[in-house]
């Protein structure tokens, strides 16, 4: 199945994407959350079981080392991270486990695998695998089997999203299932389209350490109330201003636009953080500028390789 047809089959019905590249690892013990919590953004305490969280890991800068999800699983965690980050993550905390800490972290990626179900009729299809769709909140598990996590992710394509994650096995059972059901397989070039098109940042892209995670629109993960980490001063100070110095936007054009090049706008600079052709909006990409140069529907210069380009800005998601 080519890209198009599989991206025209996520609109249609819906399809069945390997995330297997995301890190993922356990943390045990009787301070399992307690480790996350203090060294990240987000207030992790009180989490239900069976209840996902974001929250993110900034260096001493504000900057983000990497965003990171926590799923409560009563006497233990789970904790994705961004593709192909489990390891360094798992390393990186571990350096901050005191004497005093009962937490343990242990690789899971030989033990999980993940798949996305992704699509306009992904909440469908949810349903009919016995989910109560609309009581499960977003990054948050319900249980199918004893080997398999159905998660909800934020919508895509119109529906919301979901993330199968188990053993191996359990995993291509129920994906049989649900093939049965017109559902395919399809590249994560199109997870990426349908992610970008919804207007959110992504690993390697927004979601990097050139930027603190409130000018990449994670707000929702960064907790003004808890108590402090890594990097919390840069962020406070940030947000009780009210200035930041850059924030995403929306860019639509008639042609690819490099990634990395310059924006300028309304007197405001930034740069162009992902592109793609979308084959509902056309060209769209991604992009930091100074707010105040934000303005909707204006163009916007887009200067690579002493070559200027015309753009427009847009609001986010793509519509």
């Amino acid at each position: 199945m080519t890209e198009h047809s599989a991206y025209q089959q996520a609109l249609q019905n819906a399809v069945l994407v390997d995330r297997s590249a995301i890190g993922r690892f356990w943390s045990s013990g009787g301070h399992n959350i307690d480790l996350i919590h203090r060294m990240s953004t987000n207030d992790l305490r009180n989490m239900r079981e069976f209840e996902g969280r974001r929250t993110v890991l900034t260096n001493a800068n504000g900057r983000i080392i990497d965003l990171i999800t926590v799923i409560n699983l009563g006497d233990r965690a789970l904790v994705l991270t961004s593709p192909n980050n489990g390891t360094p993550i798992r390393g990186y905390l571990t350096r901050y486990i005191f004497f005093n800490d009962d937490v343990k972290l242990a690789d899971a990626a030989n033990d999980l695998t993940l798949l996305a179900l992704i699509g306009s009729q992904a909440a469908a299809h949810a349903a009919d695998l016995g989910v109560e769709v609309n009581a499960l909140a977003d990054y948050s598990v319900t249980t199918l089997n004893d080997d398999v996590l159905l998660q909800k992710l934020p919508p895509l394509a119109g529906s919301a999203a979901f993330q199968l994650i188990g053993t191996p096995e359990a995993v291509a059972t129920l994906a049989s299932q649900l093939k049965q059901k017109g559902v395919t397989e399809a590249d994560h070039a199109v997870f990426d389209m349908l992610w970008m098109e919804a207007g959110y940042p992504a690993p390697g892209k927004e979601v990097t350490g050139d930027f603190i995670p409130l000018e990449v629109d994670l707000w929702n993960s960064v907790s003004f109330s808890k108590g402090c980490y890594i990097g919390q001063e840069i962020i406070a100070r940030m947000e009780s201003r009210g200035k930041l110095a850059k924030t995403l936007v929306g860019i639509r054009s008639d042609a690819e636009l490099p990634v990395g090049a310059t924006l300028k706008a309304n007197g405001g600079r930034g740069k162009v953080t992902s592109s793609l052709y979308s084959p509902t909006y056309g060209w769209i990409s991604l992009g930091l500028l100074k707010p105040d140069a934000i303005k909707t529907g204006d163009s916007v210069d887009v200067i690579a390789d002493g070559e200027t380009l015309q753009a427009t800005l847009t609001e986010l998601p793509f519509s």
